[in-house]
Order: C-alpha cells, then sequence, then structure tokens
C-alpha cells in the first residue's frame, strides 16, 4: 500500500511545468487585475468626492446669488411703486397749478 502523503508529492510533481507556469501566470494576471480594479475605484471615489465638494460649492453660490437677486428685485418694485406714487402726486399737482393758472387768466388776469 502506497502512503497517502507519497502519493500527493508524486501528483504535485507529476504536473508539467508548463501548467505549473499557467497557474502561475493566472494567478499573478488576477492579482495584478485586482490591484488595478482597487486602485481605479479609488480613483473614481477621490475624483466624485471632489465633484460633489464642488456642485455643493456652486449650488451654495447660486442659492446666494439668487437670494441677492430677489432682494434687488423687491428693493425696485418698492422703488417703481414710491416712484409712480410720487410720480401720480406730480402729475395732479401740475394739472391743479395749470387749471389754477387757467382760472386766474381766465377771470381778469
Amino acid at each position: 500500500m502506497t502512503d497517502p502523503q507519497s502519493s500527493a508529492v508524486l501528483l504535485v510533481y507529476g504536473i508539467p511545468i508548463a501548467i505549473w507556469a499557467a497557474l502561475g501566470v493566472a494567478v499573478l494576471t488576477t492579482i495584478s487585475t485586482l490591484i488595478g480594479v482597487w486602485r481605479s475605484n479609488a480613483n473614481s471615489r477621490r475624483n466624485i468626492n471632489k465633484q460633489l465638494k464642488h456642485d455643493a460649492n456652486q449650488r451654495k453660490l447660486q442659492l446666494a446669488h439668487d437670494a441677492d437677486q430677489r432682494n434687488r428685485d423687491r428693493e425696485m418694485s418698492l422703488r417703481r411703486e414710491v416712484d409712480l406714487e410720487a410720480a401720480s402726486a406730480l402729475v395732479q399737482l401740475n394739472i391743479c397749478s395749470a387749471a389754477h393758472r387757467i382760472s386766474n387768466t381766465t377771470t381778469g388776469n
């Protein structure tokens, strides 16, 4: 009867070198592929985080700009209302003044 350990050694030593080389290349290829994928994912994560920070900063700037624009629009609307009321009052004053001058000229200068 043969010893199981010696039959395993014979099995290992009985495999041709070409198969061992192919197996070694397969293992090295797998390891290098995994390292490449890991590095690629790490780089992608880093780029996405940069982009997210940039987008968040741009969003903050846009919101601040929009708020500033709304404040300007509100101020301009208020000015427009005040200016229209003042212009209307001036027109009324000019009409009254013109009517008063016309009545003075017709009544006997």
